[in-house]
């Protein structure tokens, strides 16, 4: 399993989860945060076997994700987060949480999603979260100390 990525048949529900999508000003597809907006917050950094790109991440990236499952429901909904990394220090995986109830707002605490501790090898890390009933999120990641390297992030309903 660590040697295979997971395929799915259709639309992914994390858009460009390979980070190898940019547009013309060279901004990554799909997501915002300052890593996005500030030039030298991240890089696209290629695979040693020249298999694609990881995002050399160094701030805080993250994503609206309100497709199929992770849409606004009137029940919880729980997925699992994945993603392949490696570098110093520790990765935090959390959600902004959002409700339209009695109108758009964010609520307060964020999701916990979990910490990670990397290593200098690629490796696959993963947990899960369930979104509350009539909530969206944002998926969030961001380093505690140095750049470190991202890859193949996914998120799967789980039923």
């Amino acid at each position: 399993p660590t040697e295979y990525h997971q395929i799915e048949i259709g639309e992914a529900y994390l858009t460009n989860g390979s980070f190898e999508d940019v547009d013309e000003k060279g901004h990554l597809k799909g997501w915002c945060g300052d890593a996005i907006l500030k030039p030298g917050r991240y890089e696209q950094v290629k695979h040693a076997d020249g298999s694609g790109v990881a995002l050399k991440l160094g701030t805080i990236i993250s994503q609206e994700v309100t497709k199929g499952p992770f849409k606004v429901s009137d029940r919880p909904r729980t997925f699992k987060y994945s993603f392949r990394a490696k570098g110093p220090g520790t990765l935090n995986v959390f959600f902004f949480r959002f409700t339209n109830i009695p109108k758009r707002h964010i609520v307060e605490p964020h999701g916990a999603g979990g910490q990670h501790k990397l290593t200098d090898e690629w490796k696959t890390y993963s947990g899960e979260y369930t979104i509350a009933a009539n909530e969206w999120i944002f998926f969030v990641m961001r380093p505690t100390d140095r750049p470190v390297l991202v890859d193949d992030v996914q998120l799967t309903p789980i039923e």
